[in-house]
């Protein structure tokens, strides 16, 4: 769908991703500024902003589309378990996070710690199936294994399987 006039807006948020990490390397991240990087894009400031709230928020693009995906099986009455491994089998292998795996490169380590809480809280609430005690724990169990699956796929090099195989695996384990 297009975002008025011009670039479709996934090519817009490629492109605004794209220029924040070329950014970051050459700036690091703390001395790059939302204005920066819509320049780099040759975007405007609010067409960085109908992406993003806030700058974080640029580390995690394919995460959060990964979590609207999730939420889109789950909103379809999909269990969990096979919602997870829907959503991690539409994530092909060129979708590793940069951020994730060059964090130390791109000087991004600390902000993507402090930025992560709000994507694991919301993995944790779309796994849930009820509000009783057990079934957050469970949820927040099965959060913590899909996040700690991710980062090892994303970290595991050229040759990684595919993150459905990684995922399946560390939930049946």
């Amino acid at each position: 769908m297009p975002a008025g006039p011009g670039r479709p807006r996934a090519s817009s948020r490629r492109t605004i991703e794209e220029a924040a990490l070329e950014l970051f390397l050459e700036n690091g991240y703390a001395r790059t500024s939302i204005d920066d990087i819509a320049r780099r894009a040759g975007v405007g400031r609010a067409t960085v902003f109908s992406y993003v709230s806030a700058k974080s928020d640029l580390l995690w693009l394919d995460a959060d589309a990964a979590l609207d995906d999730l939420a889109g099986e789950r909103g379809r009455g999909t269990a969990p378990r096979p919602a997870l491994l829907a959503t991690a089998a539409r994530i092909g292998p060129d979708r590793v996070p940069l951020a994730i795996t060059q964090a130390d490169v791109l000087g991004v380590r600390d902000e993507l710690v402090a930025s992560a809480m709000a994507r694991v809280l919301r993995l944790e609430r779309l796994l849930r199936t009820g509000g009783e005690f057990d079934a957050r724990v469970a949820a927040a169990s099965l959060a913590a294994t899909v996040a700690t699956a991710w980062i090892a796929w994303a970290s595991a090099g050229i040759g990684r399987a595919p993150l459905v195989e990684i995922l399946e695996r560390a939930i049946d384990t």
